[in-house]
């Protein structure tokens, strides 16, 4: 009971003057509504204009995020009413790379591989899940370029061939700023001349490198080369052919998913067959 007596007395000692109570310290009053002046009329007005702006651009942001704007041959919520593109997010979703790198991170014995090929596989596999876990997400929201999808895609697609080529070439050493300086050209071309273009200028870059580079991917066997320069080759036109015939293809079947083919047979097969080749036996002759 004292201790309250005395606060009472203390309280009441301050009831009539122009003091804090609750503060021994009364000399700094001044100090203190001249701070919170200042936040009154300098800070709040700023930041109540910043967070009005943020909120605008975001509003901005959400409503054209919101809007269907997905490229390929593929009718938008045609087999859910959640997600835009189900077929193609499904193809496009990375369990090979999961799979390969629980693998290697668990029981890496199980590869007849070295240290130094282990170590770069998992780096191929690494690039190769963000290159499809992108893509993937690119499928499942209404409007891709709100999160700029497409560039992310370019540049792990270059990071990931960069990638092959050092793995797949003698005396190859992989250097980050070409490959940045590289997919940066790309990302351009693709604001310039659009995506599909840019998919067919990839495919005669890469062809050139094969043709005119005398040891480019030379650690490839002749069966491994001819294997994915037929399945690229053949997922390249058909990739065209659906592009050039989506008319005609709806026409037939607005529900059915015809960019599903290509990506099953591109990022199922076709983008996971050199980390197996690399890990794979030289006996077995697929790689040299």
């Amino acid at each position: 009971m004292s201790y309250y007596k005395a606060l009472d007395a203390n309280i009441g000692k301050f009831a009539h003057m122009d003091r804090n109570p609750y503060t021994h310290d009364n000399g700094l009053r001044p100090v203190y509504n001249a701070i919170m002046r200042f936040v009154n009329d300098s800070v709040a007005p700023v930041y109540d204009v910043t967070i009005e702006s943020i909120s605008g651009a975001y509003r901005d942001w959400f409503a054209n995020a919101s809007l269907v704007n997905l490229p390929f041959c593929e009718s938008p919520y045609a087999l859910s009413p959640h997600v835009p593109q189900l077929a193609s997010a499904a193809a496009h979703f990375p369990y090979i790379p999961l799979m390969m790198l629980g693998v290697l991170w668990g029981a890496p014995s199980v590869f007849k591989a070295n240290a130094d090929t282990i170590r770069t596989t998992k780096s191929m596999l690494l690039i190769q899940l963000i290159l499809q876990s992108a893509t993937c997400v690119g499928h499942i929201i209404p409007n891709p370029r709100a999160l700029l999808i497409q560039e992310v895609s370019i540049l792990a697609t270059m990071s990931y061939l960069i990638y092959v080529h050092h793995a797949f070439t003698t005396g190859m050493k992989y250097r980050f700023r070409t490959s940045l300086l590289i997919s940066g050209v790309m990302v351009g071309g693709f604001l310039t001349v659009g995506l599909m273009p840019l998919i067919s200028i990839s495919a005669v870059c890469v062809g050139t490198t094969v043709v005119f580079i005398p040891n480019a991917f030379d650690r490839f066997t002749r069966r491994s080369a001819r294997l994915l320069m037929g399945l690229m080759c053949f997922a390249i036109a058909e990739l065209l052919v659906e592009e050039s015939q989506c008319a005609r293809l709806m026409s037939v079947s607005t529900t059915f998913p015809w960019h599903v083919m290509f990506d099953l047979l591109f990022w199922q097969v076709i983008a996971t067959i050199p980390p197996m080749i690399l890990l794979s036996d030289p006996v077995d002759g697929w790689i040299k």
